[in-house]
């Protein structure tokens, strides 16, 4: 669900036991249900499922009764989504690997460029010498006759 440029990420059990996060539009959905897939595996394993009863356990807690001690570190953790995602840290590693490709890319061009120039130049050249070279073998053939 999307709200003035905020993102809530929901996830229920079949239990009933349900989680979400509210995050900015660009932090990856991904990361944010493993999030709450964490955190609802670690409150079930805090507070398990009372076997054989009709509700779960936890279903008797108070709101506000329950405390996990890791919420606050993984919410922490989780702010740079690239530090506890290896897709994310991988897509930017990519990001930035492209970004150099295309600036050597851009730079092998003008190179390119610049050889052409040269080799232009050195047509040029090659052919204002050979007019050289046959107007001094010429003015030369006329002091050597005399």
């Amino acid at each position: 669900m999307e709200h003035e440029g905020h993102v809530v990420h929901t996830w229920t059990l079949t239990n009933g036991l349900s989680g979400c996060v509210v995050c900015d539009q660009e932090y990856p959905s991904r990361v944010a249900f493993s999030l709450i897939r964490k955190m609802l595996d670690e409150f079930m394993q805090t507070y398990p499922d009372g076997s054989g009863s009709s509700a779960p356990a936890w279903a008797a807690l108070g709101e506000n009764a329950v405390q996990l001690e890791s919420l606050n570190k993984m919410i922490v953790s989780y702010q740079d989504p690239k530090q506890v995602d290896k897709l994310s840290k991988i897509q930017q590693e990519l990001n930035e690997t492209t970004d150099i490709m295309h600036q050597t890319i851009d730079k092998v061009l003008e190179r390119g460029v610049k050889l052409d120039d040269l080799v232009d130049r050195s047509a040029d050249l090659s052919s204002q010498s050979k007019m050289f070279y046959k107007t001094a073998k010429k003015h030369n053939s006329c002091c050597t006759i005399c």
